[in-house]
């Protein structure tokens, strides 16, 4: 409800980060100000990065000039973290936190969490508050109940596993 609050807030920036634009869809007000920000940001050399789960061609109920803008740019989309990238990731960030990670437990957790960057990092997270309540040293069983609690994965099923629970079901 802001507006004056808003140009004078963001249009001075050098740079503007804008995560999950998607949220802005029907919202033509934010949109037709977020549109004129990103014009005087750019006029003045500033940079502007925005973050979707959508390609800009797939923002249905967004304005088309602030779509053109958004493919004006540089446009990529994330990959999913490879197991060398996940393990890069855990050990950075348990470095900054000045944690030790045993290296079978940052396995472990490259293996299990997949996808989700932030949630590898709220495992760690986690982990680490636990070890630190606890005062335990961190472990592969902490980091199973950490996992588990925190995480949906799915379980690791041989061949034999399926066919055994489809004989068990007929």
């Amino acid at each position: 409800g802001g507006l004056d609050e808003f140009k004078e807030r963001f249009r001075d920036l050098d740079m503007l980060l804008l995560e999950d634009v998607h949220f802005l869809r029907g919202k033509d007000r934010t949109q037709e100000e977020l549109l004129s920000t990103i014009k005087s940001l750019q006029s003045r050399g500033g940079r502007v990065v925005l973050t979707s789960s959508f390609a800009p061609s797939e923002l249905n109920g967004l304005d088309s000039q602030l779509v053109s803008r958004f493919c004006s740019g540089f446009v990529t989309a994330m990959q999913r973290p490879d197991r060398d990238t996940r393990l890069g990731i855990l050990e950075r960030k348990a470095r900054s936190q000045c944690m030790v990670l045993p290296s079978r437990v940052a396995d472990l957790l490259a293996d299990r969490i997949t996808g989700d960057v932030r949630l590898l990092e709220s495992c760690l997270h986690n982990l680490m508050l636990q070890a630190r309540l606890n005062g335990n040293t961190v472990s592969e069983e902490m980091a199973m109940d950490v996992i588990r609690a925190v995480a949906r994965t799915s379980p690791n099923l041989s061949i034999e596993d399926v066919v055994s629970l489809i004989c068990r079901s007929f």
